[in-house]
């Protein structure tokens, strides 16, 4: 059984990502580190074998929490970025991270990348040269501006209420851009549309 750390600093995210892989026969999920600082904290108190690593954790410029979590506490680092990460990616893996899995991957792969990395082999390592393999993610043609705009904050995990005070909209209104979100993206609720958005690294592009 693999133990394993989350660090990602949005709720929604954080909580999503650990409803995915808390599912899986051969990961458990031991804890949920919203910085990289709780992260080598958590790690040091659950003896997880791995964690899995947002690269722009808002404490961390990502290669010294690498460090620090591969080679003082002997955890491998699955690091998670965006097509745009470049240097800092090629500087996270050189540091010990041994995967660096796009922000635009599937449920599934990112799952593979954790079993590979405790192996020290995964295909999803890269992209170490700021691109992504994926092609650039596309919005659902039936998603309109105001659906896409409603979509990005509760991808960064602003309430119904933020997002009304931050577009200028009531609350109802706000509510049913949400209800065709869902009923577009096909998902049943907040939690896996800020997934599918962070699966294609649109909480943090679409802004």
């Amino acid at each position: 059984m693999i133990r394993l750390v989350i660090a990602e600093d949005r709720t929604l995210v954080r909580m999503a990502m650990a409803k995915v892989l808390a599912i899986t026969e051969d990961i458990a999920v031991v804890g949920l580190a919203p910085t990289a600082r709780e992260a080598i904290d958590v790690v040091k108190v659950t003896d997880a074998d791995a964690v899995l690593m947002d690269l722009h954790l808002a404490d961390s410029d990502g290669t010294a929490a690498v460090r620090t979590i591969a080679h003082e506490l002997g955890c491998r680092v699955i690091v998670i970025a965006g097509s745009d990460a470049g240097t800092r990616g090629e500087m996270a893996l050189a540091a010990g991270a041994p995967a660096l899995v796009p922000r635009s991957a599937p449920p599934r792969a990112v799952v593979d990348a954790v079993r590979g990395g405790i192996s020290r082999t995964s295909a999803l390592s890269g992209p170490t040269s700021g691109r992504s393999d994926s092609p650039a993610p596309m919005r659902p043609a039936k998603l309109t501006e105001g659906d896409w705009a409603v979509l990005s904050l509760l991808a960064q995990g602003h309430s119904n209420r933020e997002i009304a005070s931050r577009l200028t909209l009531r609350p109802t209104t706000v509510k049913t851009h949400l209800s065709r979100i869902y009923r577009i993206l096909e998902v049943p609720g907040r939690t896996q549309a800020a997934l599918w958005a962070h699966e294609r690294g649109l909480d943090r592009a679409l802004t």
